[in-house]
């Protein structure tokens, strides 16, 4: 009888993390949309570390086509319950600027690493001339680094 408690605890447990990992994940796109909304040019990047242990973090990133960031969003936490909050200490730094001075700037392991994904990413898209702006970004999927 009590592996029948265990078992339906297990199952009751998976069923709760399946739902509340689909709504992070809305949360996330419609953070995403609600970035690029009313935007013609400009790059979006998003870096993400996940911590076993640590919290996790996600750094969303729009800079302008100079490399300027012009908004700056970041999600840390262990649960499905963490949110996504403006991460204003950045915007206005010039990409190419804030490369080499991440570990500087006293932000947790996990948002550096975060953060520097973002800004590979927005490098890498400023080379490549056939990149797409965020304007023209119709596919959510293009838009996110998914390492």
């Amino acid at each position: 009888m009590d592996w029948k408690i265990l078992l339906i605890a297990i199952v009751v447990a998976w069923v709760a993390r399946a739902v509340l990992t689909t709504f992070q994940v809305n949360n996330y796109r419609q953070q995403i949309s609600s970035l690029i909304k009313n935007r013609k040019d400009g790059y979006i990047a998003s870096g993400i570390s996940s911590g076993w242990i640590r919290a996790g973090a996600i750094v969303l990133i729009i800079a302008d086509k100079d490399g300027v960031i012009t908004d700056a969003e970041r999600m840390k936490g262990r649960t499905v319950f963490a949110r996504f909050e403006p991460f204003k200490e950045l915007i206005g730094l010039n990409i190419n600027d804030l490369a080499g001075t991440v570990s500087d700037r006293g932000f947790d392991k996990e948002t550096n690493k975060a953060l520097m994904k973002a800004i590979d990413l927005i490098e890498e898209k400023m080379k490549d001339q056939s990149a797409p702006l965020v304007g023209e970004v119709e596919d959510l999927g293009e838009t996110s680094n998914s390492q």
